[in-house]
């Protein structure tokens, strides 16, 4: 669960250089912009505040699942695949 807790908040946590933790700005932001982007190419009729904010969720979700991926895709491989433990490493 810590685990699961911890890649899915780097969506909205990065670690600085310094290696303190901060709010992720750019990519908060910088995924809003792009998701406002969607009123421009949208039928007029379809371009609203609504589906801006759904394409900005589903991104930040998007990104979140893929940290999730990140973090337990490396297990899943060597357990399922594999046939191996950690402890059987060679």
């Amino acid at each position: 669960m810590h685990r699961s807790l911890y890649a899915a908040s780097r969506v909205f946590v990065v670690r600085r250089d310094s290696g303190t933790n901060a709010f992720n700005t750019s990519g908060i932001l910088g995924r809003g912009m792009a998701s406002a982007l969607t009123m421009a190419y949208y039928p007029d009729k379809s371009a609203n505040a609504s589906v801006v904010f759904t394409t900005w969720g589903f991104a930040l979700f998007g990104n979140a699942c893929g940290n999730l991926w990140s973090e337990f895709w490396p297990d899943v491989r060597e357990r399922h695949f594999f046939l191996r433990r950690s402890h059987d490493q060679p």
